[in-house]
């Protein structure tokens, strides 16, 4: 079941809390170094300390005391934990199964691809991790009205209905 993002980022508060949540919490067993989680949640080092601090204070996750440096992992323990680890699961699309799409369909996407002349399909994932990791380059890029449908497809499909970017 996929749910959205929208109710947990409202209850965050703030852009850089939602996105280190969702870092800890798609896939909850993993452990992070300080600049390893900042990095994934795409929020600067010194930020993330102090927002992992009311986070930990908050019980939705743990300092593991490490040598050199500790790490920081979800709670599991706690009320939300379930909640947060299923809304931020990866959707289940089997592989054999992902629809693919046609880069002739999707000029913009096709200059993303650095391999994109040689390539005529990909996987519809890798399409919209393609358009949601390079979103700032092409967010205000001309589309074409059927790229448009195949990005809100894919939006809806992989993203939850968002580009995180």
């Amino acid at each position: 079941m996929l749910y959205s993002y929208e109710p947990v980022r409202a209850l965050c508060g703030s852009e850089a809390r939602f996105r280190l949540v969702k870092a800890l919490y798609e896939d909850p067993r993993k452990s992070f170094h300080l600049r390893g989680l900042a990095a994934a949640a795409g929020v600067d080092p010194s930020q993330a300390l102090r927002l992992l601090r009311q986070l930990a204070g908050a019980g939705l996750c743990r300092e593991i005391a490490g040598v050199p440096a500790k790490k920081y992992q979800a709670t599991t323990g706690h009320p939300l934990a379930d909640a947060l680890a299923r809304t931020f699961a990866p959707a289940d699309i089997p592989e054999e199964e992902e629809p693919e799409v046609d880069l002739a369909q999707a000029p913009v996407l096709r200059s993303l691809l650095w391999t994109g002349r040689e390539r005529m399909r990909i996987p519809a994932g890798e399409a919209f991790r393609h358009y949601e990791n390079n979103w700032r380059f092409i967010r205000n890029a001309p589309m074409s009205a059927r790229e448009k449908q195949l990005l809100e497809r894919l939006k809806r499909d992989y993203g939850r209905g968002l580009i995180n970017a």
